[in-house]
């Protein structure tokens, strides 16, 4: 896994990453480099790369350095038009094959099998908790509840208008051996029943097509000045991969014309220590709230109903549930604004004058935070290793703040002359 942040104001953008990748199922990590600069001036962009380091099995550092390559001295008109150009770059190239394109497809199938497993694995602990005992036809129920939830979700997210279901529905119609062994693969020891193999081919469509990303996707950032531009932008890509003729991808544009913003700290991948750093509480702890508190609305409920000599069943039972909900919701709403007026925005007001050489030390706080909380838990230390940290602005560029090296200077020579302006 990744840590990484990138922090704007109107003068810079800075950007931070740790060095763990997680190679294994292990969960043994291995240093390597997530922040690359798109090339020397004219160029005024940075890059990040998380989750997947790679794309169809291609690195993503071999990419970034091939479109800098071609770009020579070029820069283009505004940072938006860098990730455009990466799009096309990686299309036009020979990167996406066939094989390469069957591959992702086995992936993507090998992802989605995968988190159907470790939900059917999470239900049937709880089942067999609670009752003592799991009947295969029992699993089976949970297999099929668990798909359904699945089905209702995806149909739920937005269609991908470049992507051809029915394409995609052909196709898989013509695979099902291949789905099939994915299926049996990732799905070892479960009670498969005949119905329940139809329900998992029926996720097939959705995944693929509908606005949702398999474990393995890649995150692409790529932020500061394009030729034209006068205040700093990000372009956040999200991709699977090629399949079908299309690359399945998303961006994202920071800052939000729409709603004003200025100034922006966006934490990518495990983003955990910055929402605590940012709102003073944890997304887990929110999520216990609501459940604590719509409990406790439906006990006072329960109580004041009971004092009066009344049953918490049929229409009375159905309306509590229904103001529990509504009054949790209220309660966080405005625990949200009281954060956002105590907590979030007052950092906020600080970063949009915080002199430019601050930015890159805040960045690598913000990293390091995260590391720190994994080296001293006991959850696996995905996010460790030195911070690699980048300033870039109008006029100066692209400039390293701080950098690991894994290249000898004084054997290599050459490397130093290359990558001084890099």
């Amino acid at each position: 896994m990744t840590a990484e942040v990138a922090l704007l104001n109107k003068t810079a953008v800075a950007l931070a990453a740790d060095s763990a990748m997680t190679l294994d199922e292990s969960g043994k990590t291995y240093p390597a480099d997530k922040l690359f600069c798109l090339g020397p001036r004219p160029h005024e962009i940075g890059v990040m790369i998380y989750n997947n380091a790679e794309f169809m099995g291609v690195p993503w550092e071999t990419l970034v350095k091939m479109y800098r390559d071609e770009h020579g001295t070029h820069a283009l008109s505004t940072a938006g038009a860098y990730a455009d150009g990466l799009i096309t770059f990686i299309l036009a190239g020979n990167i996406v094959t066939p094989t390469r394109e069957i591959d992702n497809l086995g992936r993507i199938l090998a992802d989605t099998y995968a988190e159907v497993g470790q939900l059917v694995e999470a239900a049937c602990h709880d089942r067999l908790a609670e009752e003592g005992q799991l009947t295969a036809r029992a699993e089976a129920a949970v297999l099929a509840s668990v798909v359904q939830g699945m089905l209702a979700d995806l149909n739920e997210q937005d269609e991908l208008a470049y992507l051809d279901a029915a394409e995609v529905a052909r196709w898989a119609r013509a695979n099902r051996r291949v789905i099939d062994a994915h299926i049996d693969d990732e799905l070892v020891g479960f009670n498969i029943t005949a119905a329940n193999r139809r329900l998992l081919h029926e996720l097939i469509v959705p995944s693929i097509c509908r606005s949702v990303y398999s474990a393995g996707h890649s995150g692409v950032v790529i932020a500061g000045f394009g030729a034209d531009d006068v205040f700093p932008a990000l372009t956040e890509l999200t991709t699977d991969g090629f399949m079908f003729g299309e690359l399945k991808h998303e961006r994202s544009e920071f800052p939000d014309a729409d709603d004003g913003s200025d100034t922006v700290i966006l934490p990518f991948a495990q983003s955990e220590m910055v929402q605590r750093f940012m709102e003073g509480v944890d997304q887990e702890f929110l999520d216990y709230l609501r459940s604590s508190v719509e409990e406790l609305v439906i006990d006072v409920g329960r109580a004041v109903l009971n004092a009066r000599g009344l049953r918490l069943a049929g229409r009375f039972k159905s309306a509590l549930e229904q103001f529990a909900s509504w009054q949790t919701g209220q309660f966080l709403e405005h625990a949200s604004a009281f954060r956002g007026e105590y907590f979030t925005q007052p950092i906020l007001d600080v970063l949009r004058y915080l002199p430019k050489e601050e930015l890159g030390g805040m960045a690598e706080a913000l990293v390091s935070l995260t590391s720190l909380k994994h080296r001293v838990s006991p959850d696996l230390e995905t996010v460790a290793g030195p911070v690699d940290v980048a300033l870039i602005s109008k006029g100066d560029g692209f400039t390293w703040v701080k950098r690991k090296h894994g290249v000898d200077a004084f054997l290599n020579p050459h490397y130093g002359l290359r990558h001084s302006k890099a």
